[in-house]
């Protein structure tokens, strides 16, 4: 049946795209032990939603992948229109790992000593020390000791919704 409007095409044969990024925090203690681990999906913020179009159809723009991530100790809660986060304690680059159709895994582990403290926000970038950021989020503390390494990995999925 054609659209009422008559330039509207039938849902029946389009595939809107759905993007979403799911964060899995993993603290590990000294001899690897598992000391708390978080999951949850996150805000993909505007500046975010904008790189990642001008990298798929902008022919203008060659936009810098979301190749780092940082982790930090801001406790205001994340909005769309962030554009960093509130208390960045560390940052590093993030292996990439292909998965099926559509999703991809990007993660990362802060060792022993590097960014300690209350982590209470998370996010990824496309700079290794400013630069633009394409998702974050904040929730309760993880206590990062001295000794203790924090994975941060974060599964990043485009589905035809």
């Amino acid at each position: 049946m054609p659209s009422p409007l008559g330039w509207i095409p039938s849902l029946r044969s389009e595939r809107p795209m759905a993007l979403w990024a799911e964060w899995d925090l993993v603290l590990l203690g000294p001899g690897g032990v598992v000391k708390d681990r978080r999951r949850f999906r996150n805000l993909i913020v505007n500046a975010g939603l904008d790189k990642a179009k001008d990298r798929l159809f902008n022919p203008a723009t060659v936009a810098p992948v979301f190749g780092y991530v940082a982790i930090g100790t801001g406790a205001v809660p994340e909005t769309p229109t962030d554009v960093a986060l509130g208390t960045e304690a560390a940052r590093d680059a993030v292996a990439y790992t292909a998965g099926g159709t559509g999703v991809c895994t990007v993660d990362h582990t802060f060792p022993a000593g590097v960014g300690t403290g209350a982590i209470t926000e998370v996010g990824l970038f496309d700079d290794p020390a400013a630069g633009n950021m394409f998702n974050r989020k904040t929730f309760p503390a993880i206590n990062k000791t001295a000794g203790d390494a924090l994975k941060a990995s974060c599964t990043i999925t485009l589905v035809a919704a």
